[in-house]
């Protein structure tokens, strides 16, 4: 087992090589002389192809911002957290397999799976592992993969361990937490609604029923759980209440329930937003839920909170745009010889 990974990938996605095979997969050339001829004499094929290209570079290699007083545009990679960004990356990768994928097998590789910049893969046992990185890193300049071997017959594929059991004839699957990784969550303490610490350990043990492969390795996992919380301050009944409604739910003994409230006609959610302040949030929610079951049977009044003001809020992170750069901003500009003004409005700037 071995596990190759993109140095950066989302920094270093060779954008006006993505873009053009994009376009070539959605709008195929046409004829040079067709993109040589005005926009407006060339086909519909090629007019489309030109619109799209625009739009992917106003959204991708157009981009600009600001910081300590310098403009800058990015005219490579994709911006972490753009919608499009995942997208254009993925399509990249895919590119990259699809192109590569005959001489990775011929250098051994009989099993690609990947996730993103991730990937889990399975090699003969001889196999040269820097023949492979070879022909991965000749594919474009911008891309460097970097691997990692399996150890002690373990592998981590995002948050999945991979295991080879000991016969070598199949893989057992647990949880995988980095070194790195500090045991820290929601404190019992905490001033929050009893709904996120309830949600911070069932996300843990959903997390344990989707990826242990076996009741052993999922009996060691729920122990890690309650060591995790019992750090945190959580009382162990509460955290056995929650393993236990999860286990439930797994082993399906609620097709009863859940067969009997599919029948039930379905009621429209009213949204409330109430700000917690403790113990007397929740009596007020239990209130208000039962005068909204009197008056409105048909409706599921549903409670949140919002989120208190952030440390962004009072530190400023980023460069101040300055007033005559900002849009939208009302100026009034008087006169020097009379005493008349004009009132004018910004816009956007370019």
């Amino acid at each position: 087992m071995i596990s190759f990974d993109v140095a950066s990938l989302f920094t270093k996605v060779p954008l006006v090589y993505t873009i053009e095979l994009i376009l070539d997969e959605m709008y195929p050339k046409c004829t040079e002389t067709c993109q040589e001829k005005l926009k407006t004499k060339q086909c519909k094929m090629c007019r489309d192809r030109a619109d799209f290209e625009t739009l992917l570079r106003a959204a991708t290699s157009e981009t600009h911002l600001l910081f300590d007083s310098k403009m800058y545009i990015q005219h490579n990679g994709v911006a972490m957290g753009s919608p499009l960004a995942p997208i254009i990356a993925d399509i990249f990768m895919s590119h990259l397999e699809k192109t590569l994928m005959n001489q990775l097998e011929q250098a051994g590789v009989r099993l690609w799976l990947r996730y993103v910049d991730d990937t889990f893969v399975l090699i003969e046992q001889n196999t040269e592992i820097q023949n492979i990185i070879i022909i991965l890193n000749k594919f474009h300049p911008s891309i460097k993969f970097t691997y990692e071997i399996e150890q002690n017959d373990q592998l981590p594929f995002l948050d999945v361990n991979v295991i080879r059991t000991n016969d070598h004839t199949k893989f057992e699957t647990t949880v995988f937490r980095k070194n790195t990784f500090t045991g820290l969550m929601i404190n019992w303490s905490s001033f929050v609604p009893i709904e996120y610490k309830k949600a911070a350990v069932v996300s843990m043990v959903q997390r344990a029923l989707s990826i242990c492969s076996s009741y052993s390795l999922l009996a060691k996992e729920f122990e890690n759980i309650r060591q995790i919380t019992k750090r945190n301050g959580y009382p162990s009944t509460f955290v056995d209440i929650r393993i236990g409604i999860g286990l439930t739910k797994w082993l399906g003994k609620d097709n009863d329930k859940r067969i009997n409230t599919v029948t039930e006609p379905v009621k429209k959610k009213m949204f409330f937003e109430l700000p917690y302040v403790g113990r007397s949030t929740d009596g007020l929610k239990r209130k208000l839920t039962a005068f909204a079951n009197k008056i409105r049977p048909d409706t599921d009044l549903c409670f949140y909170s919002k989120t208190p003001q952030s440390s962004q809020t009072f530190f400023q992170l980023k460069d101040k745009i300055p007033k005559h750069l900002q849009s939208d901003v009302v100026y009034a500009a008087k006169c020097g010889d009379c005493n008349d003004s004009y009132v004018g409005k910004t816009e956007r700037q370019c």
